[in-house]
């Protein structure tokens, strides 16, 4: 996860302050730069910097230690003393930033605990409507159920009566229309015994279609495994009755029956 991003104000026309000019005139653009490094490193440590950073920062941006001591103390950007130097504008800003934190931690605050006055209200009514809720639900639920169920009905009956739709699903599955209302009227008693709902007309319709393909499977299924049991059953009746099984042409049965 990238780390969080920070920005500090920056007025546009900076290069034109006479402070600035001079910084160019003496170091060319590297003084620019280095002008702006530092002030970066004070609003990330708060607003002020020990004497002691002059070196660390010089390494850090791979210039002299003087120029980033004669920058910081004969530039006129920047106030210092025996122990620390900072940046007036810089405090002003972060004085300002610290207020408006302020402002916003007290607003967040006040609006929770109005957040938190309105919830008890609520819940307060909440309970008082708790029982007539549960009141018009039950009253509702007949209603629902009777809606509901109707609905489903008109869609079925739609299966029934679609007759260009029928088409399309004979030609795709290869049945007979009386095998697809056949099916139809079974898809119906399944779903009133799992009571499914459907949507709407094409929700009903694709769900039938999922349904009718894997009915047709286990049935083909079930047809495969009745023509083997078949045959095998035969088999085994051919060899109780004494029937060569291994015979493979007419000669083979007319032999069989001479004998």
């Amino acid at each position: 996860m990238a780390k969080r991003a920070y920005y500090f104000p920056h007025d546009y026309g900076a290069r034109n302050d006479p402070k600035i000019q001079m910084l160019l005139a003496e170091y060319g653009v590297a003084g620019v730069g280095i002008y702006w490094c530092i002030i970066e490193h004070l609003y990330e440590q708060g607003g002020r910097l020990p004497i002691s950073a002059y070196k660390s920062i010089a390494f850090v941006l791979h210039v002299d230690t003087n120029v980033v001591q004669n920058i910081i103390e004969c530039s006129g950007l920047f106030e210092h003393n025996d122990v620390e130097f900072w940046s007036s504008a810089v405090n002003t800003r972060l004085e300002k930033q610290k207020e408006v934190s302020q402002q916003r931690r007290k607003a967040s605050e006040t609006r929770w605990k109005s957040e938190n006055n309105c919830k008890r209200n609520a819940n307060a009514k909440q309970n008082d409507a708790s029982k007539r809720k549960e009141k018009e639900i039950k009253e509702n639920n007949n209603i629902t159920h009777t809606i509901s169920h109707t609905s489903e009905e008109v869609l079925t009956q739609d299966l029934r009566d679609n007759q260009n739709w029928q088409e399309n699903i004979l030609m795709r599955f290869k049945t007979t229309k009386d095998e697809l209302l056949k099916y139809i009227d079974d898809f119906e008693l399944e779903q009133k015994c799992k009571n499914t709902t459907h949507a709407n007309d094409a929700d009903i319709k694709a769900h039938f279609v999922d349904w009718l393909r894997i009915q047709l499977q286990q049935h083909k299924k079930e047809h495969r495994k009745e023509l083997t049991n078949g045959k095998s059953k035969q088999r085994n009746y051919e060899k109780d009755i004494g029937f060569d099984v291994s015979a493979t042409s007419a000669e083979d049965y007319s032999d069989w029956l001479q004998d």
